[in-house]
C-alpha cells in the first residue's frame, strides 16, 4: 500500500498546485486540474470500499461548476474544491484511507 499512498500524495499535490492556480487567474489549469484528478482514479480504486473514486468524481464535478459561477456563489465552490483536497490530502498523509471508517467520511465530504 506504500507506493499507492505515496503516488495518491504526488497525485494531490499536483492537483493542489493546479487547483490553486486556477484560482488565481490561470484559466488553463483547471484542465491539468481534472486530468490530475483522472489520472488518480486507479490508486483511488485500489482501496477498495473507500468511496475515494466517488469523491473525486465529484471534486471534478465541483470544479468544473464552480467556472460557470460568478461571484460569492463561485467563491464558495472554490472553498468546497480546497477543502476537499486538503481533507484527502490529511487522509493520504495519515493513511486514514486504509481505515474502515474512511468511507463514511469521504461520504459526508459529498453534497447531493
Amino acid at each position: 500500500m506504500r507506493p499507492l499512498l505515496d503516488a495518491m500524495r504526488a497525485g494531490l499535490k499536483a492537483a493542489r498546485d493546479n487547483w490553486h492556480a486556477y484560482v488565481e487567474g490561470q484559466p488553463e489549469q483547471l484542465v491539468q486540474f481534472q486530468g490530475q484528478l483522472a489520472r488518480m482514479q486507479p490508486q483511488a480504486q485500489a482501496f477498495e470500499n473507500s468511496g475515494l473514486p466517488a469523491l473525486l468524481n465529484e471534486l471534478a464535478a465541483v470544479a468544473t461548476a464552480a467556472g460557470q459561477r460568478e461571484g460569492e456563489v463561485r467563491e464558495q465552490m472554490n472553498l468546497e474544491v480546497a477543502s476537499t483536497l486538503l481533507f484527502i490530502q490529511n487522509a493520504a498523509d495519515h493513511e486514514d484511507v486504509l481505515h474502515g471508517d474512511f468511507a463514511a467520511r469521504a461520504a459526508g465530504q459529498q453534497h447531493d
